[in-house]
């Protein structure tokens, strides 16, 4: 038989014991208050063993991440905010990926928030709205809450470290903002610039 004592006051995980409860049966049960706020009751010998550590939220709390991360892929497919987390991390920390000497290569992490909870990164940013990317605000800043947004492909363009500066007539735009300027695809302006030598000039010229 389980030897009674005083477990008032006492915290078993999320649980404080408040007081003795009705026993059930033969078993010693305490009254506790959860740290979300409910009041449950628990068998003494749960509590001492650390079988019970809340009144139910952990467990929530834990299905619900664990349904957040699978509910990621759906039908075998990554989602797409699935596969912006994975793609942050793989540029950040794996000196294979294609991209990384433009991001782990230059220091840029993934915060300690994201790095292994897919459930705290979607809580942040949210659903990605159609048509948008995950995109840092700050190029030399980290993947973390206050310096991401989901961005367009225009503002993606203007943020990138490698773009092409141009100036003609007093104007100083990016490659990517003259191509639009001019009604040109951005990668027929940056062949016609970078490899058939022409002048913005020239080009605009042609048009």
């Amino acid at each position: 038989m389980t030897q009674l004592r005083d477990l008032t006051g006492q915290t078993f995980g999320r649980l404080v014991a408040t007081k003795r409860a009705p026993n059930h049966g033969r078993r010693t049960m305490w009254e506790c208050l959860c740290e979300c706020g409910n009041v449950t009751t628990v068998h003494m010998d749960s509590l001492v063993a650390r079988l019970t550590e809340s009144c139910g939220c952990l467990r929530k709390e834990v299905t619900a991440e664990r349904s957040i991360t699978h509910g990621a892929t759906i039908g075998r497919k990554d989602t797409k905010e699935y596969k912006s987390w994975t793609g942050c991390k793989d540029r950040c920390f794996n000196p294979n990926s294609e991209k990384y000497y433009r991001y782990g290569g230059r220091g840029i992490i993934v915060c300690e928030r994201w790095v292994n909870d897919f459930a705290a990164f979607l809580s942040d940013m949210g659903m990605c709205p159609k048509g948008l990317t995950l995109e840092r605000v700050n190029l030399n800043g980290n993947y973390e809450p206050l310096n991401c947004i989901w961005a367009d492909s225009h503002t993606q363009a203007r943020n990138r470290s490698d773009n092409v500066w141009l100036e003609h007539n007093g104007r100083k735009m990016i490659l990517f903002d003259w191509a639009k300027e001019l009604g040109i695809n951005p990668k027929r302006l940056h062949a016609l610039i970078q490899y058939k030598n022409k002048t913005l000039q020239e080009v605009i010229n042609e048009q």
